[in-house]
């Protein structure tokens, strides 16, 4: 969490940052559409390093970010924003339509 809020120059919220593991993974089961416990693999393959070399990874992060153009990078999602609507029913999923946005 210290490498990235380092490395970003806008308000970045947390909201979970107070709650332990079983809080989190309960808010998790009730927001899910199906819901079902994870896994302990599915848990483990996701989990970030949890002692990061901290002196070293906000090196690393501003090296990597001062070599992207973000502006041109926000500019490029803008323009190839793409609107996708789809329906559900009798367990199969159906596009309905796709367009792309009006600032394209």
């Amino acid at each position: 969490m210290a490498a990235v809020g380092d490395a970003i120059r806008m308000p970045l919220y947390r909201p979970l940052a107070g709650d332990d593991k079983l809080e989190i993974m309960a808010a998790a089961q009730k927001s899910a559409r199906t819901p079902s416990p994870p896994s302990r693999s599915t848990i483990a393959a996701h989990l970030p390093a949890a002692q990061p070399r901290a002196a070293l990874l906000p090196r690393r992060t501003r090296a990597a970010e001062s070599a992207l153009d973000v502006e041109a990078l926000v500019r490029q999602g803008i323009d190839n924003v793409a609107i996708e609507r789809y329906r559900y029913g009798a367990g199969r999923v159906e596009k309905v339509e796709s367009f792309k946005s009006a600032t394209a």
